[in-house]
């Protein structure tokens, strides 16, 4: 279905709508979103993270993205139908946010979330705009995180101390295949902790000879970082991509 797609409309995105819970929905259903993503089966996952506990919604969120790991767009699906207020709400579209999702969407629409729900998250959660979402078929830097300090079961995360010195690469050659343009572009770095732009942080960005750009950085606060990166190429388009995210407790 993808290949096809591809080949009549290449800028259509492919998206699936999947289960929360990967391991069961991989045993019980044949269900395997990591392996799609990663395969390139899919541009974007939609995974239904549907609970009523705020807790749960967001431990599916982090094993969803240390699986995929940047492969695809990930858009965690909130289900408003089953939170009692848009309080809830807001606090899971919150952390959704601080874990380093691509965004959210919300099951289901109904006339009082419309009249009344909408109204709340627009004065809250909603009311900054928002760049458009990322397309599934624009490449995406390659990132690697260094490995942590301390090797923790995956239901974990991989967890860094506060305090050391974090490092991540970008291979920017997925972006140029032949490796930096003659004239590097200008790229407008940002730490990201739990969603929020840092004003301030140790460490900086450095162009390698082999083309990928490092991104270090010290950790004061505990939270989940990530780097977003914005550029605009050589023929004028403007861009932007967020790595995948790292807890540091």
């Amino acid at each position: 279905m993808h290949d096809t797609v591809q080949t009549i409309r290449p800028e259509v995105q492919l998206t699936a709508a999947v289960y929360g819970y990967w391991p069961g929905a991989r045993v019980g259903i044949a269900q395997d979103a990591e392996r799609w993503a990663k395969e390139g089966l899919v541009d974007a996952l939609c995974p239904m993270n549907y609970s009523e506990d705020a807790w749960e919604a967001g431990q599916w969120l982090r094993q969803q993205l240390h699986a995929v790991d940047g492969a695809v767009s990930v858009y965690s699906g909130l289900a408003n139908y089953m939170t009692p207020t848009p309080e809830e709400l807001i606090r899971q579209i919150k952390d959704t946010r601080k874990c380093g999702a691509d965004g959210f969407i919300t099951f289901q629409l109904k006339p009082e979330f419309a009249d009344q729900w909408l109204p709340v998250l627009h004065e809250t959660v909603t009311a900054s705009p928002e760049t458009p979402p990322l397309r599934g078929n624009e490449p995406r830097p390659q990132v690697t995180w260094e490995r942590p300090p301390i090797e923790l079961p995956w239901r974990l995360l991989r967890f860094w101390r506060r305090g050391d010195r974090i490092r991540c690469t970008v291979a920017w050659r997925s972006l140029a295949p032949d490796g930096l343009p003659e004239r590097a572009p200008e790229i407008q770095v940002e730490l990201l902790c739990n969603g929020e732009a840092m004003e301030k942080y140790d460490g900086g960005a450095t162009w390698r000879k082999d083309g990928t750009l490092r991104l270090v950085f010290i950790p004061g606060l505990r939270g989940y970082y990530r780097w977003s990166l914005r550029w605009t190429d050589e023929a004028g388009d403007d861009h932007e991509f967020r790595t995948t995210s790292r807890y540091v407790h």
